[in-house]
């Protein structure tokens, strides 16, 4: 995320603000997929909420920057991302689980592998 941050300045294209409304299209699709959900609605919790909270609060903390990038901005994109994923991944938990198994195959294969060269 910094870096994507980073390199569109150094390109001199602007494309930024079309970034930023990309992410706030997620979040309001989150919010709307968490609130009018059918059958296996995804579960809140109060940390949640106390992170949804900070995520409003942290783009007007003064002058959080790390470089030329605002440190508040790129951490509520990453809340919206990880929001997004635990959203997809209670939503296909099955698929999840399957992929995790074959994570967890390759994995030790690449372990194996190393051990024996």
């Amino acid at each position: 995320m910094y870096y994507g941050q980073v390199s569109p300045r150094f390109l001199g294209i602007d494309v930024t603000t079309l970034i930023n409304f990309w992410f706030l299209l997620l979040a309001v699709l989150v919010v709307l997929t968490i609130r009018f959900g059918d059958t296996n609605r995804f579960q809140t919790t109060p940390l949640d909420y106390l992170i949804v909270l900070l995520a409003i609060i942290m783009p007007f903390l003064p002058d959080m920057t790390a470089g030329d990038v605002p440190v508040s901005l790129l951490a509520v994109k990453l809340i919206v991302l990880f929001f997004s994923f635990e959203l997809l991944l209670h939503r296909y938990s099955s698929a999840a689980t399957s992929l995790g198994w074959v994570s967890a195959m390759m994995l030790g294969g690449v372990t194996a592998r190393a051990w024996l060269l």
